[in-house]
């Protein structure tokens, strides 16, 4: 639904955390030594120049026990490495942050905050702000057909993706 509503001439870029090889931060301090060097040799060096070079931000993402899947959170925690060097980041123009989550089991109370919580500290450091958010929760109940009310939502959380 994405692709179908992008405007022409839009140009993004898709990263699966799950297809890229994202090792998990050791605490080493490393980053906050060498000011913005991480020692792991793995594909965080490309997302992490997607991310400074972006002017937008989103994350689709299945939540589990109310926080980010593991893939997604090893990317947000090695962003430590940004956080430890601030003269990287800090001439950034703003960005904007669109969050899409979805939460298999029945809704209950802080189902997403978790995953918010993470996310929030991420953006702080590359000076971005969470622009929207929209969550469905009970997704396995509906066995991969979404309602004409929730199609609309998504429809209108994409719209507003694209908005200048």
């Amino acid at each position: 639904m994405l692709k179908e509503n992008c405007p022409d001439g839009v140009d993004y870029k898709v990263i699966r955390t799950a297809d890229k090889r994202i090792e998990y931060c050791t605490a080493c301090e490393s980053c906050a030594v060498k000011k913005g060097s991480c020692v792991i040799k793995d594909d965080m060096p490309e997302i992490i120049r997607e991310i400074i070079l972006c002017d937008r931000l989103l994350f689709l993402t299945p939540v589990y026990f109310s926080g980010a899947p593991a893939s997604l959170k090893a990317l947000i925690d090695r962003t430590q490495v940004l956080y430890n060097a601030p003269e990287l980041t800090k001439n950034l123009p703003a960005k904007k942050a669109y969050l899409l989550g979805v939460g298999g089991s029945r809704e209950y109370a802080d189902q997403f905050t978790g995953l918010t919580s993470s996310l929030k500290y991420l953006l702080r450091s590359i000076n971005a702000k969470m622009t929207e958010k929209l969550f469905f929760p009970d997704t396995d109940a509906l066995k991969g057909d979404f309602s004409e009310s929730q199609k609309d939502a998504l429809r209108d959380f994409i719209s507003k993706i694209f908005e200048e």
